[in-house]
């Protein structure tokens, strides 16, 4: 009988879990319309709670001011770096420009970048361990046997925070003990109890 692939290549998301991306986006909408509106962050499609399409929300992320971006955390460069992973994103080429920017300048430019739907699905054979903060994400890595999703919700973003999953992060040294946690599991096939740090 074959042997099950064990996959554990860790898939990170980009905005809004390794870059703060929203606060470019705000500068970028203000640039354009003038004042943003009031948003509770509580919903991952946000512009629906201002009256905004998709296509016209992505259209602002391509207008973003590469020197408004940073990463999400002081720790972000050393949690990323000490992981086997690749960066995932469902952005545009006009976006990807200042997000290639944003990574030289930060030195992490030497991690591959896999463009990928904004679902995910086609990649969960790929990947052992995906750090995202889309729902809809963490719900198809859940439900996917063999992968195990950290579902990342820095405040006052709130997508993630009612979301089903063993393994939460608010930052990213919960990042890196979750992810440890994780490939302990699986490397050593220990059935220890799930940390879940605290918001």
């Amino acid at each position: 009988m074959a042997r099950r692939r064990i996959r554990t290549r860790i898939a990170v998301d980009l905005d809004g879990t390794l870059l703060n991306t929203l606060a470019g986006w705000m500068k970028a909408f203000e640039r354009r319309y003038g004042k943003v509106p009031r948003i509770s962050w509580t919903d991952y499609e946000f512009c629906r709670e201002i009256n905004m399409t998709r296509d016209d929300m992505m259209m602002i992320f391509g207008e973003i001011d590469p020197d408004d971006i940073e990463l999400m955390d002081e720790n972000a460069f050393d949690v990323v770096t000490g992981l086997d992973c690749d960066f995932v994103t469902d952005k545009g080429e006009k976006a990807m420009e200042w997000t290639r920017q944003v990574l030289a300048r930060e030195g992490l430019d030497d991690i591959r970048i896999v463009r990928a739907r904004t679902d995910r699905k086609h990649l969960l054979r790929d990947y052992g361990v995906f750090v995202d903060d889309n729902p809809m994400v963490i719900a198809n890595v859940t439900r996917m046997n063999g992968a195990e999703a950290v579902a990342f919700c820095a405040p006052p973003y709130a997508y993630n925070t009612h979301v089903k999953c063993r393994w939460r992060a608010a930052d990213w040294l919960e990042v890196e003990t979750a992810v440890t946690d994780i490939l302990g599991r699986i490397h050593g096939g220990r059935r220890r109890k799930k940390r879940i740090p605290r918001w």
